[in-house]
């Protein structure tokens, strides 16, 4: 742990040394260019809080904790003071961390940060970039229906996997499902997420939730992909 006045790190033991408040830009984002040699937003997500960045030592996605829907209009990047351990990216950091020790395919976590403020904080979340990736959705537009079960069963067998171990994705949708270049399925964006004592509803919850974003996102061909995908989780 390093605990600058009232911020803390939590972070890979590999970047211990040399990660600081600069490497978040929680208080001044400019302070992102004075460590990164390349800082480039997000296009698709990430609340436009959200960057590539490029440093010596890694590359990375940071990503700032932003509200959504009426409330941010009033608070945009504070949340209520609850502890450390309670904080967005504390939560995340170690779902994700759960996730990688049990060798299921997530981007590395890096680090995470909280400055706190009061009775408020704000955070980010630090992960390792995954090479030349593309969304879920990306892929299927790329792809013609004959293509759709091969594809379908490697979505399907990361989401029984992930649900395997307990882990409920607050918000699965067809853009936090990434494809590397061997096709490779990773699972991203663990905001929110829970680890479960077991299964139940809630694994049927996050893929109702899936659907309707292909279906959204796709149209006709994102719920034909569905029926594949659900085909394939009938078997599990």
């Amino acid at each position: 742990m390093i605990s600058p006045k009232d911020s803390r790190i939590v972070c890979s033991t590999s970047l211990q040394d040399i990660l600081n408040s600069d490497f978040f830009g929680l208080e001044q984002e400019e302070s992102l260019k004075r460590v990164y040699a390349s800082v480039r937003a997000v296009a698709v997500g990430g609340r436009n809080a959200a960057w590539f960045v490029e440093h010596p030592l890694f590359s990375g996605v940071l990503r700032h904790y932003r509200r959504g829907g009426l409330i941010a209009k009033l608070i945009k990047q504070s949340y209520w003071w609850l502890g450390a351990e309670k904080t967005r990216a504390w939560e995340e950091f170690k779902v994700m961390q759960y996730l990688a020790n049990h060798h299921f395919p997530v981007p590395t976590p890096l680090a995470a940060m909280y400055v706190r403020q009061g009775f408020f904080y704000k955070a980010a979340l630090l992960t390792a970039t995954i090479p030349n990736a593309k969304t879920l959705v990306e892929y299927l537009r790329s792809l013609k229906e004959q293509d759709y079960p091969d594809l379908a069963i490697k979505v399907a067998q990361s989401i029984h996997q992930m649900h395997r171990l307990n882990v409920n994705h607050a918000d699965l949708n067809a853009f936090n499902i990434l494809l590397d270049e061997q096709a490779r399925v990773y699972i991203i964006d663990f905001d929110k997420a829970r680890i479960e004592l077991a299964q139940g509803q809630w694994c049927w919850d996050n893929i109702n939730r899936l659907e309707r974003h292909l279906q959204k996102v796709l149209g006709e061909q994102g719920q034909t992909f569905m029926v594949y995908i659900r085909q394939n989780l009938n078997k599990s």
